[in-house]
């Protein structure tokens, strides 16, 4: 019958001859057990230049899925997104990070006021959530703004984090 101590089952008999069997086992649950405390990590990046647009969209590339082994792991979400004005006029966006189809209420914005042409920005935020079950999670960046104001590539990208 085996026996389980802080976590770990090994082979209840503790004869001599079985004592490579026991060894074996150990290593094995220790490796499980380091391998199911290893953090999950995971980015993803735009892939074009995207024009923003009056209603909110995915940002194509900047997405992360990652499989989750227990519900309540704790998660950390970092993004930035490169702006940049390409017409003159009034200029707004922002951009959020959706989880599992569901944007959260956390975002990054830019509003340059009267910039001309050509002036950018990279904006970020970051912010800390628990996953409430275990499995698949997908990580999305998400945009909304005027036509006015490109999402470029080249800094626009989303990283996330899960604790076991």
């Amino acid at each position: 019958m085996p026996t389980t101590s802080l976590g770990l089952t090994y082979p209840a008999s503790t004869a001599h001859t079985r004592i490579w069997e026991h060894i074996q086992t150990l290593a094995q649950n220790v490796n499980d057990l380091f391998v199911a405390k290893t953090p999950l990590m995971g980015s993803g990046q735009l892939t074009t230049a995207y024009t923003m647009t009056a209603s909110m969209a995915d940002l194509v590339g900047a997405s992360v899925t990652l499989n989750v082994p227990r519900a309540g792991a704790p998660a950390l979400i970092v993004w930035s997104t490169d702006f940049q004005v390409q017409t003159t006029g009034s200029v707004t966006a922002y951009t959020l990070v959706s989880i599992d189809g569901v944007d959260q209420p956390q975002n990054a914005v830019w509003n340059p006021g009267g910039a001309g042409v050509g002036a950018r920005v990279t904006v970020g935020n970051s912010f800390t959530t628990t996953l409430a079950t275990s499995g698949n999670h997908t990580f999305k960046l998400r945009g909304v703004g005027t036509s006015a104001i490109k999402a470029l590539n080249i800094h626009t990208q989303i990283s996330v984090v899960v604790l076991p």
